[in-house]
């Protein structure tokens, strides 16, 4: 990778305390991308020139593309609501080693060994006490339909001061839920199931009831309601558009089920999908609609941080839109069906935005990044596989992609923490890579 300086630079005089400089460059190709930007920071005060400081940045992670123009630099003054820019078009002069033309391949980090049997002993009961099956099951049934809550809801943790997470946020709920219908799926008795399914049938009729509220700020985009299921109108991060999708997909994949148990297709249409017809009990067709129309929508990440173009929300928009078709079709609704498949396919164009040839990544974010995330490495990735594959082969488990983009996520806390570099137990066994 080249490094670079700047020949001659702009100067603005320090206008506000809280403020965000950034730098717009090409890279190595002459190409310029939402990845070519470096955050600026505060360096030192300018010798002599009071009112004036230096800023730069030393992060190499941001240029790890390699830079050939300086393009244009913007100063937001974030305090006084004010934004101003400068066009550049400087010259880089590269100096240092170039980067090679490909990246090595990954090196292995341990041969695994007795996984499947550690997790068996871990799961299975032992000493008198319940496995961690059963603990885990009955601590997250302890968080639907909490005592006061509406029904149908689930709170994201019992805590409420310090910090305040007694809220129904959208995307955790549906997750929580898909647990719930993969147990209504394996159970074996009757009244399993019709349990599961009552649990289930609350949650559709609960969104239904969030689709419906008067004051929602951001359309069905909305990251959490309070326990009533009413909007919280508060400052957040807003829109969060994978949860009209997460929740399409827990009832979809439920109703599939249940029809298959013999439930009825008439039921499924009126409490789960024909939001037309049946528009404060339904909430499947509506959901869907909304990512048809949204999906190429700026919207925040799954951890909240920033309004941008993420893999995640796209994977799980994608999955949504691949089955919303199909069951639109079961039902007999192919004017929707249509509607969801072209969105699909559209959508499925813009994902090979995501991988970057350099980096052998699949960016976690399409655009400029938080500071601490120019590495372009998240977890949100791995998520995006395990709760966005359709089943058709596009970012599936064992795409070569997929799979760089793993290792070279969990590899990279190898050396931030001194303890992932212990491979092996007292014993011998081997220990996987502590990822946090």
């Amino acid at each position: 990778m080249a490094s670079f300086k700047i020949v001659e630079a702009p100067k603005w005089k320090n206008l506000d305390y809280d403020k965000a400089v950034t730098l717009y460059y090409t890279n190595g190709t002459n190409v310029s991308t939402p990845l070519n930007t470096a955050s600026l920071g505060y360096i030192s005060d300018a010798p002599g020139a009071s009112g004036w400081e230096i800023w730069g940045s030393n992060d190499t992670e941001a240029h790890f593309d390699g830079a050939t123009q300086l393009l244009n630099l913007t100063y937001a003054a974030t305090d006084i609501g004010q934004t101003y820019s400068e066009q550049l078009g400087l010259p880089v002069a590269a100096s240092g080693v170039l980067a090679p033309s490909d990246l090595p391949a990954p090196k292995s980090y341990a041969s695994p060994s007795g996984l499947s049997q550690d997790i068996t002993s871990w799961l299975a009961p032992s000493g008198g006490n319940a496995s961690e099956v059963v603990n885990a099951k009955n601590l997250m049934f302890a968080n639907v339909n909490t005592p006061g809550a509406a029904n149908g809801t689930v709170i994201a943790a019992q805590s409420a001061v310090n910090p305040d997470y007694a809220y129904n946020w959208v995307r955790d709920s549906s997750l929580t839920m898909d647990v719930v219908y993969q147990l209504y799926n394996a159970a074996t008795s009757s009244s399993a199931q019709a349990a599961y399914a009552q649990v289930l049938f609350a949650y559709a009729g609960a969104r239904a009831t969030e689709q419906n509220d008067p004051n929602l700020q951001t359309g069905l985009g909305e990251p959490k309601f309070f326990l009533n299921n009413s909007i919280f109108t508060g400052p957040w991060g807003r829109p969060q558009n994978d949860g009209p999708a997460t929740s399409a997909i827990t009832l979809m994949e439920f109703a599939t089920a249940y029809v298959k148990n013999n439930g009825s297709t008439a039921t499924v249409r009126q409490l789960i999908y024909d939001s037309d017809t049946y528009p404060t009990q339904a909430p499947v067709q509506k959901d869907l609609l909304f990512v048809a129309n949204n999906w190429s929508s700026p919207t925040f990440d799954l951890w909240e941080e920033e309004e941008s173009t993420h893999f995640y929300d796209r994977l799980v928009q994608r999955r949504a839109l691949v089955m919303g078709a199909s069951f639109a079709q079961l039902l007999n609704d192919s004017d929707t069906s249509s509607t969801l498949s072209s969105a699909a396919s559209a959508l499925t164009d813009t994902l090979s935005e995501f991988w970057n040839e350099g980096r052998q990544l699949i960016l976690y974010e399409y655009g400029p990044v938080l500071n601490n995330k120019v590495s372009y490495k998240d977890i949100a990735v791995v998520l995006a596989i395990l709760h966005g594959y359709a089943g058709d082969d596009v970012y599936s488990y064992t795409n070569d992609q997929v799979l760089v983009s793993s290792y070279r996520i969990a590899t990279s806390f190898i050396p931030v923490f001194p303890i992932a570099n212990v491979t092996t137990d007292n014993s011998g066994q081997v220990l996987g890579i502590p990822v946090g």
